[in-house]
């Protein structure tokens, strides 16, 4: 049986789909910026070692003393990339996704207000996403249809009261009227 209201509450849940995707990306960054710090770290270190122990002048340190220093730096150089890193890619994420959620309450304000001529919202690279403008899309269409009918019948009504008062005439009018507002669902 199909759902004959499909805009009426519905629950969306993350597909598995896409926490396996997530999952396995963020594990494959992880990795990747393990390696790279690594990397980082090996290519400092070996200069160091280089300064310390093949120059003409040689000093005497403890290992722990000059390659502590190191480490801390490179590390904290590793955390700040990193941070900076999450928090460019995580606004550019929430940017999209606000943008297609103001277009969807810009749409759904303006259908508020009885328009419903607004531009079409445009698909998202997210599913679901695409699913609730393809939803919001369908409410709009309907209840331009429905408002329609609705301004038709009422029209019916004025016609039926501006003749003679032509009783049947207004009883239609009255019966298809209440037949219209029956199938509009305003949020509870």
């Amino acid at each position: 049986m199909t759902n004959p209201y499909p805009w009426r509450r519905r629950n969306f849940f993350i597909k598995k789909e896409f926490q396996g995707k997530f999952i396995l990306s963020y594990a494959i960054t992880l990795i990747g910026l393990a390696a790279l710090v690594t990397w980082i770290l090996s290519i400092k270190m070996r200069q160091a070692l280089e300064v310390h122990l093949y120059s003409s002048h040689l000093n005497i340190e403890r290992t722990g003393d000059f390659m502590f220093d190191l480490l801390v730096r490179t590390n904290m150089y590793a955390i700040v990339g990193i941070l900076a890193l999450v928090l460019l890619v995580s606004s550019i994420i929430v940017n999209r996704l606000n943008r297609h959620f103001s277009r969807m309450c810009a749409t759904l304000n303006a259908m508020a207000r009885g328009r419903f001529d607004t531009p079409p919202i445009p698909e998202s690279h997210f599913h679901e996403i695409t699913n609730l403008i393809r939803l919001v899309e369908e409410l709009k269409l309907h209840y331009r249809e429905r408002f329609v009918a609705i301004h038709e019948a009422l029209q019916t009504v004025e016609a039926g009261c501006n003749q003679l008062p032509d009783r049947t005439r207004l009883q239609e009018g009255r019966d298809r009227l209440q037949r219209l507002l029956d199938q509009v669902y305003l949020p509870e």
